[in-house]
C-alpha cells in the first residue's frame, strides 16, 4: 500500500509539472471538489459498482472572475498501476459540475481524480484532486484443524485448533467465528492478526463436546467471502468404563453354579456405538462373538444383558474403545462352569419293595459329570426300631464320571424292613438322593395272643370261651395261610369269613401283623380245643405257630364236679363225742378244691393234689353239740363250676336217746358197706379204664393232626389275604 502511495504522489507531480507548462496558475480560476454521495454504511472503499458523485464548483472565492469565464473542466483519474483515464467536461456557463467516475476501469487499490478548470482563452487554473479507494475483490476464507492427539473419522482424543485465514486487505476485523456446541465453555478465540495482506485467528477448542464451526465475513467495501465451515467433529478425551454385574447366585466351590447366570453389561461411554464393542462368550465350552446384542440407554450408561444357560464352562470377555479410539480397561469374567444336572443315582441288586430270604448286596450307581465325592452319604435304617450294622461299603470307580457303591451281604440275624438310602452332590450344588425300601425275612412269621386269649391258654380249663385272637407278626406279606381246629381229636380246617376274620395292618415300610380272630361258636361243645396256625409269606417262608412253642389250646367244662356224702344223713342223731363220715367227689376234668362248711364256718379245704392223693375220697369228721349242727360241702374244678352239696343238719352228742339211734345206725352202716363195697370197687375200675381211654385219644389225636397237616400242605393254594400286597 505504501509502495502505491509513493507511485500516486510522483504521477501527480509529473501531471502538475506538465500542466504547469501550458499555463499559468495566475488565472484566478479556482476549482473544490466535493463528494456529495458515499459507498454503502458510509464505508470509505468503494467496489467500483456504486455510483460516486462528485460535485466541481469554481470560481467560487476568485475577485473579478466570472462564471461564465470557465468553458471547460478537465478530469483526469488514474491508479497505482499507472492507468489513467481523461475526460474534457463543457461547464455550458454553470458554476458547478455533477462528475460521476467511472470506477470499474481501475485497478483495486487508491484511484486519484485530479480536475482543472479552463477558461476561454484556454487558460488553466489550479488542479483540484481526490482520491477514491477501489476494493473489488472478496475476502478468500481458509482454515486448517490440528490436534494434539489422535484423530478417528470426526472424533478427536485431545484439544483440537481450528486456524482461520482470511485474505483480504480491507478486512473487517469486527467480524468472530461462529460455533455450535452445547459446551459453550469448551472453547476460546484468540482474536485477529494481520500478517501481510492476510489476518489470521485461531478458536481453540479444549472441552470435550461435538463442535460445528463457521465464519464468513464481508471487507470494508463490503464484498462477501464464501463461507467457511467446519464440519461437526468432536473431542473425546475420556476411555470407556466398562463393567459387569452377574445376577445373584450361589456359587459352590467358587466356580460353579447350578442356576442360570445372566451377565449385566454397562457401558459409561458418552458417543455409545455398539459396533465399538467387542464381546467374545464361552457359552458350553464353544467360544463365539456375540454381534447382535440389544442395547437400552440409562442412567448409569448402555446396559445390556447375556444369559449364560449351557451347561459346561463358561467366560464372558469384553472390549471396548471408543469413536477416538480411547480404551476400556479389558474385562474378563474368568472361567466357571455351569452346571444344572443333579446327581443320576440308582440302587441296583435288590428290587423295590421286594422280600429277600438269600443273599442281598445292593449295587449304588452315581453319575455325574462334577461330582463332589465328599457329599456322598449312604444310609441304611431298619424300620422295626431294631438296631443293625451297616455292611462293609466297597467303593469301586468305573470312569470318572462313574462312581459305584457295592454293598456286603447282610448277614444272619439281619431279619428286617430296611429304608436304603442315598444322597450325593456335585460341586455346583446339584444335588439328589434315592432311596430304597426291601425287607431281609429268613425267619418267618412268629405269634402272640390278646390279653384274654393269652388267660384262656394258661388257665387251660375254661368253662365260658370267648374269641380266641391271635397275633401273627411278619415282615412280609403273606400269600397262604389256614387255621386248623382240633376239638377231642377231631380236625377240620375254619373258614374265614365264617369261622374266624383275618385283618392286615401294615404297609411296605412296616411290620406286617395279621389279627385272626376265632368266634366262640367254634367252641360250643365241651371238650379238649387245640389249634393249628399255618402261613408263607412273600418271601417263601413257612411259619406255624407250634414251630415256635405256641401252643393254642384249652379244655371247655361246662359240667359242675359230683358230690357224695356216705354216713350222714339229714335231721339225724349220733351218740358219742363225735362222728366221722365220708365225701366222695368226682368230676370230668380236674378238680380245684374241696370246702367243708360246719355251722358256716370253713372248717377244712382240701387241694387238687390232697383229693387226688386220697382217691377222691375224703375222711371227714363233727364234733359233740347240744344243738344240731349243720354241714355242708362245696367242690370245685378248674374251669370255675361248683358243686353244692346243700345243708345237712345232724346232732352229735353223748346223751342216752342219741345211743339208742346209735345202734340202729351201725347197722344200718354194715349193711350199707356190703351193699357199696361193690360200686366203689366198680368206680375203681371205671377210673383206670378212663385213664387208658385218655392215653388212647391223645395218641390218636397228636397222630391225626400230623396227618390232616400233611394233607393240607399238600392241597396248599395261594390265597389272597385281606389288605396284603400282590406285589411278589
Amino acid at each position: 500500500m505504501r509502495r502505491r502511495m509513493i507511485v500516486l504522489l510522483v504521477v501527480m507531480l509529473v501531471s502538475g509539472a506538465l500542466m504547469g507548462m501550458s499555463s499559468t496558475d495566475d488565472t484566478g480560476l479556482k476549482l473544490s471538489v466535493k463528494m456529495v454521495s458515499k459507498a454503502d454504511e458510509g464505508r470509505e472503499i468503494y467496489t467500483g459498482q456504486e455510483s460516486v458523485s462528485l460535485v466541481l464548483a469554481w470560481n467560487e472565492h476568485a475577485e473579478g472572475t466570472a462564471v461564465s469565464d470557465v468553458q471547460w473542466i478537465m478530469c483526469r483519474g488514474r491508479d497505482h498501476l499507472g492507468y489513467q483515464k481523461e475526460e474534457k467536461r463543457q461547464t455550458e456557463g454553470r458554476g458547478t459540475m455533477t462528475y460521476v467516475p467511472d470506477l470499474s476501469v481501475f485497478a483495486d487499490g487508491e484511484v486519484t481524480f485530479s480536475f482543472w478548470a479552463v477558461d476561454q482563452a484556454g487558460n488553466t487554473g489550479e488542479e483540484a484532486q481526490i482520491v477514491l479507494m477501489k476494493d473489488s475483490t472478496c475476502p478468500v476464507i481458509t482454515g486448517r484443524l490440528d490436534t494434539k492427539g489422535r484423530r478417528v473419522g470426526d472424533f478427536y482424543s485431545d484439544s483440537c485448533q481450528v486456524s482461520i485465514f482470511v485474505q483480504d486487505e480491507n478486512f473487517d476485523f469486527s467480524y468472530r467465528p461462529s460455533v455450535q456446541t452445547e459446551n459453550e465453555d469448551g472453547y476460546s478465540f484468540s482474536g485477529w492478526r494481520r500478517n501481510g495482506d492476510k489476518a489470521e485467528g485461531v478458536v481453540t477448542f479444549d472441552g470435550e463436546g461435538t463442535y460445528r464451526l463457521t465464519f464468513s465475513c464481508r471487507d470494508l467495501a463490503g464484498n462477501e467471502a464464501e463461507t467457511l465451515v467446519v464440519p461437526e467433529f468432536t473431542i473425546d478425551r475420556t476411555a470407556p468404563e466398562v463393567s459387569v454385574k452377574f445376577n445373584e447366585s450361589d456359587s459352590h466351590h467358587e466356580t460353579y453354579y447350578n442356576q442360570v447366570r445372566k451377565a449385566l453389561i454397562t457401558v459409561n461411554e458418552q458417543w455409545f456405538r455398539p459396533e465399538d464393542g467387542r464381546i467374545t462368550v464361552v457359552s458350553g465350552g464353544e467360544e463365539k462373538k456375540v454381534t447382535e446384542i440389544d442395547w437400552v440407554k440409562t442412567d448409569q450408561g448402555y446396559q445390556s444383558e447375556i444369559l449364560f444357560e449351557r451347561d459346561g464352562m463358561n467366560a464372558l470377555t469384553i472390549e471396548w474403545s471408543d469413536p477416538a479410539g480411547n480404551q476400556a480397561k479389558r474385562y474378563q469374567s474368568g472361567a466357571f462352569v455351569l452346571d444344572t444336572v443333579k446327581p443320576e443315582l440308582s440302587i441296583k441288586g435288590v428290587e423295590a419293595y421286594s422280600s429277600n430270604n438269600g443273599k442281598v448286596e445292593p449295587v449304588i450307581d452315581i453319575y455325574d459329570v462334577n461330582l463332589d465325592e465328599g457329599e456322598v452319604t449312604v444310609a441304611l435304617d431298619e424300620l422295626t426300631g431294631k438296631k443293625v450294622e451297616m455292611p462293609e461299603v466297597e467303593r469301586q470307580e468305573t470312569d470318572t464320571h462313574h462312581l459305584q457303591l457295592a454293598m456286603g451281604d447282610f448277614g444272619s440275624g439281619m431279619d428286617g424292613i430296611y429304608r436304603l438310602s442315598v444322597h450325593a452332590a456335585d460341586l455346583a450344588g446339584n444335588d439328589d438322593e434315592a432311596e430304597l425300601f426291601f425287607t431281609v425275612n429268613r425267619n418267618g412269621s412268629y405269634y402272640a395272643f390278646d390279653q384274654k386269649t393269652e388267660a384262656m391258654v394258661q388257665k387251660v380249663f375254661i368253662s365260658s370261651p370267648e374269641k380266641v385272637v391271635i397275633y401273627e407278626n411278619n415282615m412280609d406279606w403273606l400269600t397262604d395261610s389256614s387255621v386248623i381246629l382240633s376239638c377231642n381229636g377231631s380236625l377240620r380246617e375254619l373258614k374265614p369269613e365264617k369261622d374266624y376274620t383275618i385283618e392286615a395292618v401294615g404297609n411296605e415300610t412296616s411290620k406286617k401283623q395279621y389279627t385272626y380272630t376265632i368266634d366262640e361258636k367254634c367252641f360250643s361243645r365241651e371238650g379238649t380245643y387245640s389249634l393249628y396256625l399255618d402261613s408263607k409269606d412273600r418271601a417263601s417262608n413257612y411259619s406255624s405257630a407250634e414251630q415256635q412253642a405256641q401252643i393254642i389250646g384249652f379244655i371247655v367244662d361246662r359240667t359242675a364236679p359230683r358230690i357224695s356224702i356216705i354216713n350222714l344223713e339229714e335231721q339225724q342223731y349220733y351218740h358219742g363225742t363225735s362222728h366221722n363220715f365220708q365225701v366222695t367227689v368226682d368230676d370230668n376234668t380236674q378238680l380245684s378244691c374241696v370246702k367243708y362248711y360246719l355251722d358256716g364256718r370253713l372248717e377244712e379245704q382240701f387241694s387238687k393234689d390232697e383229693i387226688e392223693e386220697a382217691e377222691r375220697l375224703l375222711e371227714l369228721q363233727t364234733g359233740a353239740s347240744d344243738e344240731y349242727q349243720t354241714i355242708r360241702i362245696v367242690a370245685e374244678d378248674k374251669a370255675g363250676n361248683t358243686a353244692d352239696s346243700g345243708e345237712w343238719h345232724v346232732l352229735v352228742n353223748t346223751s342216752d336217746r342219741t345211743r339208742k339211734f346209735k345202734k340202729h345206725t351201725e347197722q344200718s352202716r354194715t349193711q350199707w358197706r356190703q351193699n357199696s363195697a361193690e360200686p366203689e370197687k366198680q368206680q375203681a375200675n371205671d377210673r383206670q379204664a378212663a385213664g387208658l381211654i385218655a392215653g388212647i385219644a391223645c395218641v390218636i389225636l397228636v397222630g391225626g393232626c400230623v396227618w390232616y397237616r400233611h394233607e393240607q400242605k399238600k392241597k396248599v393254594s395261594i390265597r389272597r389275604l385281606p389288605d396284603t400286597d400282590d406285589r411278589k
